[in-house]
């Protein structure tokens, strides 16, 4: 049985010896950016756009919170301070040298693991981003955090997006990164079986897909998923499609194929032997039409495969963990419902 982390005290020695890096609402983009402890991979830590354009750099965290959480970006920055800290690697290329020659954009797809102490099931967690970017500092960094708090190993997926999301490229990303946890199963800690993978919005969409057999675990010879977790997910390809992310998805020449459509519209691709899934949604979404989760939601009741999901007020869309939101809970929920699948009872929250 996991056992969480209590991580209360090695803040406090962290606060004491390095006060003065401590993040806050106020911290620039550009100070997390310049941080000694992510120097190794500070080119992941936010979009493309964030890190490149020196305006964006200069910005203080709390820009953002009328649009996401910034009491969690915040406390999944400080958390992954804490961790490096304390000697964690936290970051892995997904592809060695060789494979890298060939499409030096690979050299850019990594994976992030949050540890918790003895072996426990995992979770892999795609960010979105309307397949332009990944967004991990909203919505993987700060949910592996609290995945952590629950005692589970979580890994952060960096996937191909922009010119290069066009299917399979983000996929075989998500399936190598799923390959290389599973072939380092004993180094990482982690169990096998019954893993979850989350997914948000167009990161909701690649991990629908990967539940799929014709696009996902099965056509790349993985062990099945136990449990989907999908927070305001990309589904159709169709009339309540989110457009951006279609439009990088089949590229700009394909965008009518009504062939490409279907197959990579992932309600039309379940089959009764799509893993379990939990669902949440703002019910006036204004970035994906929550169209797109009742449309998944009703092919798997179809074929009787258990579901759950929640819809909650309001029109956001991005919350992540959504701290201090009408969403807020929805994480333990959505780990409530996974362990029913691993047949785990509770794992003892972080107070």
């Amino acid at each position: 049985m996991p056992v969480a982390r209590d991580n209360t005290v090695e803040k406090m020695v962290v606060f004491f010896e390095r006060g003065k890096n401590m993040f806050t609402d106020k911290t620039k983009i550009r100070e997390i950016l310049a941080d000694e402890d992510f120097a190794e991979f500070q080119e992941f830590l936010f979009p493309e756009m964030f890190v490149k354009n020196k305006l964006m750099r200069m910005l203080p965290l709390k820009v953002f919170d009328k649009v996401w959480s910034v009491e969690s970006m915040v406390s999944g920055f400080q958390y992954m301070k804490n961790l490096r800290q304390r000697g964690e690697k936290l970051f892995y290329p997904i592809y060695d040298e060789k494979e890298a020659q060939k499409d030096p954009s690979l050299k850019q797809r990594v994976l992030f693991h949050f540890p918790v102490e003895g072996k426990t099931p995992f979770v892999v967690i795609c960010a979105g981003g309307g397949y332009e970017s990944v967004c991990s500092f909203v919505e993987a960094f700060p949910v592996a955090e609290a995945f952590n708090k629950k005692g589970y190993h979580a890994f952060v997926v960096n996937y191909r997006t922009g010119e290069k999301a066009h299917f399979p490229n983000p996929m075989e990303d998500l399936a190598n990164a799923v390959s290389y946890i599973l072939a380092h199963a004993d180094e990482f800690q982690v169990e096998t079986e019954g893993y979850a993978v989350t997914g948000f919005s167009a990161g909701g969409h690649l991990a629908a897909s990967f539940g799929t057999e014709s696009l996902g675990y099965k056509k790349y010879d993985l062990p099945k998923p136990g449990t989907m977790i999908l927070a305001y997910p990309v589904i159709t390809m169709g009339k309540h499609a989110h457009k951006g992310s279609r439009l990088r998805i089949l590229g700009k020449g394909n965008v009518a194929d009504q062939q490409l459509r279907d197959l990579y519209s992932i309600d039309m691709q379940v089959t009764e032997h799509y893993p379990r899934a939990f669902f949440w949604q703002c019910e006036a979404d204004n970035t994906v039409p929550i169209q797109n989760s009742a449309m998944m939601v009703e092919e798997l009741k179809k074929r009787g495969i258990p579901c759950q999901y929640h819809v909650y007020p309001g029109n956001a869309h991005g919350w992540g963990l959504a701290t201090g939101k009408a969403a807020e809970g929805w994480l333990d929920e959505a780990v409530a419902f996974w362990e029913e699948n691993l047949s785990v009872k509770n794992v003892g929250e972080k107070q």
